[in-house]
């Protein structure tokens, strides 16, 4: 009696069974990303670029309102606690950033993203804490963290 049939029966059954076996993360899955290797530049780039357009938007907005911020009869509350929500935005951006793995040729692109969204977060912090103070915002004030606001804007709409 020949072994062949037996062997390619167990070889058989090896490859089947050797494909729903799972290869271990470091993301959990439960976070809406899971990856088992390195994302493409293309897709670490839409990756990037999805974790940051909402962080966007809202600096759009937080510049337009600072026009405002000088009237003392303009109600700070709302900005202030819209400054609450982007700020815990850029936080969860960031924890996702260093969650997935770059690209091989993307490191770079992801320290300098990630320094940059601290940089904004900080700025945001200022004012929010500026804000907060009962002291008014000259005018000038309001400019200066327009100003700022949209820098941040334009060094983060470059990735």
């Amino acid at each position: 009696m020949s072994l062949k049939p037996y062997t390619v029966l167990l070889a058989a059954a090896l490859l089947c069974s050797s494909g729903c076996m799972q290869v271990g993360s470091t993301v959990d899955p439960d976070d809406g990303y899971y990856t088992e290797i390195r994302m493409s530049e293309l897709e670490y780039r839409t990756f990037l670029a999805k974790k940051t357009s909402g962080i966007l938007n809202m600096l759009v907005s937080h510049a337009a309102l600072t026009r405002n911020i000088s009237d003392p009869e303009y109600d700070t509350g709302t900005e202030i606690e819209s400054l609450g929500v982007t700020i815990a935005s850029i936080d969860e951006a960031v924890e996702d950033i260093k969650g997935i793995g770059a690209a091989s040729d993307s490191e770079k692109i992801r320290e300098n993203l990630l320094s940059l969204l601290d940089m904004t977060r900080e700025h945001l912090v200022g004012y929010k804490e500026r804000l907060m103070s009962d002291e008014t915002i000259t005018k000038e004030e309001a400019e200066k963290y327009a100003g700022i606001i949209k820098s941040d804007f334009t060094a983060l709409k470059a990735f």
